[in-house]
Order: C-alpha cells, then sequence, then structure tokens
C-alpha cells in the first residue's frame, strides 16, 4: 500500500477520441467470450466503442446483443446492428458492460466519470487496458531524452529527469500520472489506471499486451 498519494495530470484532455483502431476483435474480448463470461444470452453494452465496432461487432456475430457507444466516433443513433455505433445510450439495464483500451487514453477525471456512468448501466463490470508493454515504450522514449515523452516530464512531472537512475516505482507513478507519447494528430496521451485501488480485481493478465480487471 502506498502511503504518498499519486499525482494525476489535470490539465487540459490531450485525446480527441482518435485512437480508434481497425482490425480484429482485442484480445481480452475474445477471451471474455471464449471462456464464457459474455453469453449469446446476454445484453451487453460495448462503451467507447470506437468506429470501426470491432469488438461489437465480434460479439453480434456470435449472436450476441451487443450495443456499441462512442461519443466520439459514431455513425448514427442506432447501436445494436452490425458496423453501428451510437452516441447515445439507452436506459435498458445491461447484463455487462466493457470498455477496451479505453482507460489508457484519458485522463483520471474521465476515467472515473467512465466508471460511475458504466457501472450505473450494468450488473458486471470488465476493464481490459494495457500491460507492461506500454511501460517498455514509455521507458524507452525517456531514456532517448528526446521527443514528447521526456518533454512532457519535464514540463509536466518533474524537472530534468536522471533517465539512468529512474526506479521502477517512479515510472509507474509517471504513467499513472499520465503522458502524452507523441505530437501525431495533436497528441498521442496515455495513461496506466489503478484499478485495483477502485474496487476491481483482476481476471486475467496476458504477458505484456493485456490486463482485464472485473468488477
Amino acid at each position: 500500500m502506498r502511503l504518498i498519494e499519486r499525482r494525476v495530470y489535470t490539465g487540459e484532455p490531450i485525446e480527441k477520441g482518435g485512437t480508434s483502431i481497425p482490425g480484429k476483435v482485442a484480445p481480452p474480448i475474445e477471451f471474455l467470450w471464449d471462456s464464457g463470461y459474455i453469453t449469446e444470452d446476454m445484453y451487453v453494452l460495448d462503451y467507447g466503442a470506437g468506429k470501426y465496432s470491432r469488438n461489437a461487432d465480434f460479439l453480434r456475430a456470435q449472436g450476441v446483443e451487443c450495443y456499441a457507444y462512442d461519443p466520439f466516433n459514431y455513425n448514427g443513433s442506432e447501436g445494436w446492428e452490425m458496423g453501428t455505433v451510437s452516441n447515445k445510450i439507452p436506459r435498458a439495464k445491461f447484463d455487462v458492460g466493457f470498455t477496451a483500451y479505453v482507460l489508457n487514453v484519458v485522463d483520471e477525471s474521465t476515467e472515473n466519470y467512465i466508471l460511475s456512468d458504466i457501472e450505473r448501466r450494468a450488473k458486471t463490470i470488465y476493464h481490459a487496458v494495457r500491460g507492461e508493454d506500454m511501460l517498455k515504450m514509455v521507458q524507452k522514449a525517456l531514456a532517448r531524452q528526446s521527443g514528447a515523452v521526456y518533454d512532457w516530464w519535464v514540463d509536466h512531472y518533474g524537472g530534468d529527469p536522471d533517465t539512468s537512475n529512474v526506479s521502477d516505482q517512479e515510472m509507474m507513478d509517471f504513467l499513472y500520472y499520465g503522458v502524452k507519447t507523441s505530437e501525431r494528430q495533436g497528441g498521442t496521451f496515455q495513461r496506466w489506471p489503478d484499478l485495483g485501488s477502485k474496487g476491481y480485481s483482476i481476471l486475467k493478465r496476458k504477458g505484456g499486451s493485456f490486463i482485464l480487471y472485473s468488477k
């Protein structure tokens, strides 16, 4: 247990909903289906589905009634049908609500809103976040002493770092604070949410690729 409260970034939001990626279903969502945590008879909410609705469409293809919601990336008011994403959520109570790599790209105040919002809409909650690959990416960027990560540390986190002597705990605290990792499209923001301190348990951890929390 940490005795010193961690700092978090409280400035203007960096991400503007531009982190959606196309492709196959995210591995943690496939795990939820394959392991029986999501079943065909459930009403499921994909919160922050992204404009490609890849996870919702995977579940829909299995026969699950999955509603895709995203306040930034949507293509109409319908969220139940294949390929659709809505910017509104129906009042119906869902059996399962999940996010996939959403909490990694928002500040903590937005994270707290998402947690509260999804918890009042669904009975069981899952949050998939990035694993140790994110830590390694930031460590390497900081060691180069250039680019967005290093500049962010200097300008926002704590002055000029001794990059050869940053402890693992300090690096974790830096990721918990939040870091701008690139200048692409106005900036890419990454955080490592500490959901264990907010009542969640780790359901599945797979190497460096993802951590899946449940509540």
